[in-house]
């Protein structure tokens, strides 16, 4: 039971990662939503997950499912960033130490270092 319950743990949570690459390179609503926490929604959402409530915001995504340690870090989870104080981007884990997010309304869904900014939360589905 238990090694059935991790397994799916960690297909919820590779599927997180593999829908999200699936953006790599196109534009996710453009012109018509600049928050990189609503292509995390949405990515959640078409895997079968559910967004915290206000998940248009950073700070909502700091209690959606499990907190994660840096150092058990999986492809899908979900990595909050700060900066100036402020819980400013969001992104998703997708392995190699790399997330992929929506940096702005003017580019593509791209991938960058793990670590370019402070991380403040790390969560899993």
């Amino acid at each position: 039971m238990i090694k059935t319950l991790l397994l799916i743990a960690i297909l919820g949570s590779s599927e997180i990662a593999q829908e999200a690459q699936k953006w790599n390179g196109k534009f996710f609503k453009r012109g018509q939503s600049a928050r990189c926490a609503d292509f995390v929604g949405e990515v959640v959402t078409r895997t079968g997950g559910t967004p915290p409530v206000g998940y248009q915001k950073c700070t909502s995504w700091l209690g959606w499912g499990k907190k994660v340690s840096l150092s058990n870090i999986q492809k899908g989870d979900i990595v909050i960033y700060s900066s100036n104080g402020r819980y400013n981007h969001i992104g998703i884990y997708i392995g190699n130490k790399e997330i992929i997010h929506r940096p702005t309304l003017s580019k593509p869904v791209g991938t960058m270092d793990l670590h370019y900014r402070k991380i403040i939360g790390i969560r899993r589905k």
